[in-house]
């Protein structure tokens, strides 16, 4: 994982993840940026380019040159977003969620598909030695998050590598590594104080990590 940091003319500091497959849109930090200070938002969150990793995956099976993609320019004031003080109506791992407005909202736990104020950030570890690191991870920043700006935008580049972590591990890693990112999770989760909060990230994160586990042990 890469690190990009940037700063206000306040001195707060901005960061954000990048794998080393991966790469982003070349204004992502710029509009980023743009909508933070815009927005006083402590997460600015984006999607990433579906064609681009499906076409990449062809290419490699049919050992065909790679695709290079042509970055569209983006006009900041121009870009559509949804800002809320309320980042569980929103933040999900469910793929097609029910009940919240699936137009807006921010899918599974990315890390790398968003800009972070360093301050919610603070003293936040990903374990190490397990797969699913990014679940407890991502929960202990929703329910630090005060502010958040969604973009719609496909920002993010996922290079397809087929020998990652999670498509080449064993099915008992897997299942290890699960069990460790829910019970840091839960005790994340425990020692918050918002019921409400509480209830949406059960709802939206345990149960269908919960569900992915039960799934591994009966393979």
């Amino acid at each position: 994982v890469s690190l990009f940091y940037s700063f206000t003319p306040y001195f707060i500091i901005f960061l954000m993840l990048l794998d080393s497959d991966d790469f982003i849109h070349p204004q992502t930090m710029e509009l980023c940026m743009y909508f933070a200070r815009r927005d006083s938002s402590d997460l600015v969150t984006f999607t990433y380019h579906h064609p681009y990793r499906t076409l990449t995956s062809a290419l490699q099976f049919l050992h065909l040159p790679e695709y290079k993609p042509k970055f569209k320019k983006y006009d900041p004031s121009k870009v559509e977003t949804r800002v809320t003080e309320n980042v569980f109506e929103y933040a999900t791992e469910y793929s097609k969620p029910d009940d919240i407005d699936r137009t807006w909202a921010v899918k599974h736990c990315h890390p790398v598909r968003c800009m972070y104020r360093m301050e919610i950030m603070d003293n936040l570890r990903f374990i190490e030695g397990i797969i699913y690191e990014d679940f407890p991870w991502w929960s202990s920043v929703l329910f630090r998050t005060r502010k958040m700006t969604i973009m719609r935008l496909p920002l993010y580049y996922y290079y397809p590598n087929f020998k990652g972590a999670i498509i080449s591990s064993g099915n008992r890693y897997k299942i290890e590594s699960l069990k460790k990112a829910l019970a840091a999770a839960e005790q994340i989760c425990n020692s918050e104080i918002d019921s409400y909060k509480i209830e949406r990230w059960k709802k939206h994160f345990l149960t269908p990590f919960r569900s992915k586990l039960e799934k591994k042990l009966k393979a």
